[in-house]
């Protein structure tokens, strides 16, 4: 288990850290390029449902006040051929009443690339997530090898092969292991147009044996849990005097446990303008619609989902600037989910003001 309290919002502060690369041709002409940034966002709001229940329609849902505090820092070093960069984020939240749902979160990702060819680079990367609280406690890590393809400056593309493990804490029967495949590339139309793929294939075996068909009478042993996931997308960017966004990802987890598979369908739209007065809009939205084939019971899966993965939901931000370094936002989510098959669904509203330091 990770010493948590020991990466705290304190020691996020005093860490210096890189940000994703940019390839040698985009970085100027100066020899070394040495980059960064840190923003703190703290403010406060109102969740109306902390303890992110499914219940049934007309079931009331208890609300609270919390209170929240991010620290981010970015950062990239670029030579002619060699690339680093990298990121940690860390922060929390605390509510007033239900402090059984309190929340610490610390994240880190760093990239080391070389370009062999004017064409062609090699690099590995990782990226580690801890999360702590409201008895949702986990570690994500994962670790990768890449080959980078950018003939030009249209396109880009990368081939990836790595290693998974993700802990659950609270449930380790809920823990896996596996490698990860996947590919990636992006074609630039012009300076606003781009278009974006992907795809993931992870093999994962569980700690926990797999669960046989209860309606079977005599289920044939299965040994270890075992699911094949795949994850494939498409996405849209225009930038310009606005930004207009619009993915579709489609995910497929088959499981040898009984009632662990499922299908989800997302599809996501979001866009950004700059309003009069300074003010800058965002809004995002999407429409998640998942399948399960064995029918649908409240597993542990779905409760370390974050809310925009596992649900239907719409995300308003306002942002204003109070100066050079200071940033006044609003922020507005909508989340919902409904299990087909047993009449649960699942509704949460979070209001959020607060103000950002950024340099």
């Amino acid at each position: 288990m990770w010493a948590h309290r020991g990466l705290g919002v304190a020691a996020v502060v005093a860490l210096a850290v890189f940000s994703a690369p940019a390839r040698a041709d985009e970085a100027g002409p100066s020899a070394v390029d040495l980059r960064g940034s840190w923003r703190l966002w703290s403010g406060f709001g109102v969740d109306t449902n902390p303890q992110r229940n499914f219940v049934t329609p007309g079931v009331y849902v208890p609300n609270d006040v919390f209170g929240s505090l991010l620290v981010q820092l970015n950062g990239a070093l670029d030579t002619e051929r060699l690339h680093l960069g990298g990121s940690l984020d860390g922060g929390g939240r605390k509510f007033f009443v239900y402090s059984g749902e309190d929340t610490e979160v610390q994240s880190g990702a760093a990239s080391l690339s070389y370009d062999l060819t004017r064409f062609f680079a090699i690099g590995v990367d990782g990226t580690a997530r801890d999360r702590r609280g409201a008895e949702r406690d986990y570690s994500d890590l994962l670790g990768r090898a890449f080959i980078d393809f950018f003939p030009d400056r249209a396109l880009d593309a990368r081939l990836h092969v790595g290693a998974h493990r993700f802990i659950y804490w609270d449930h380790f029967d809920y823990s896996f292991h596996g490698p990860q495949y996947g590919a990636t590339a992006r074609y630039r139309f012009d300076k606003h147009h781009s278009l974006s793929v992907y795809g993931d294939f992870e093999p994962r075996i569980f700690n926990s044996r797999a669960a046989s068909d209860p309606n079977d009478p005599e289920p044939p042993p299965l040994g270890i849990r075992k699911d094949s996931f795949i994850a494939v997308g498409v996405s849209y960017a225009y930038r310009g005097p606005f930004q207009v966004g619009a993915e579709y990802g489609f995910a497929d987890s088959q499981s040898n446990s009984f009632g662990q598979s499922y299908l989800r369908h997302r599809l996501a739209l979001s866009g950004g303008v700059r309003l009069p007065a300074g003010f800058l809009a965002m809004a995002q939205g999407v429409l998640a619609i998942s399948q399960y084939p064995d029918g649908v019971y409240l597993s542990k899966d779905l409760l370390v989902l974050e809310d925009d993965e596992n649900s239907s939901s719409l995300s308003l931000k306002l942002l204003h600037p109070l100066g050079k370094w200071w940033d006044v936002e609003a922020r507005y989510g909508l989340y919902y989910a409904r299990l087909p098959n047993n009449g649960l669904s699942y509704l949460r509203q979070v209001f959020t003001i607060g103000f950002a330091l950024h340099y």
